[in-house]
């Protein structure tokens, strides 16, 4: 896993997708970048790639939208 702790910037720079590329020994032409907010959009341009947007329902049910607080609450 890489962190902005890993590297000499963090997202939106492009450092941490490098980084993580890096690490398990993948080109940035064979990856898929999957994010959930903006930043990672950013970054994955700025790495090369074309981000593909990710939803909360990816991230498990603790992170979906509250009714009580409206649907634009994370």
């Amino acid at each position: 896993m890489a962190s902005a702790d890993d590297v000499a910037a963090g997202k939106p720079a492009p450092d941490p997708v490098h980084q993580a590329l890096e690490l398990v020994g993948v080109a940035v032409t064979e990856a898929v970048f999957v994010g959930d907010r903006v930043w990672d959009m950013k970054a994955a341009t700025r790495g090369g790639r074309t981000p593909i947007p990710g939803t909360p329902a990816l991230r498990g049910p603790q992170h979906r939208p509250s009714r009580e607080r409206g649907s634009h609450h994370y």
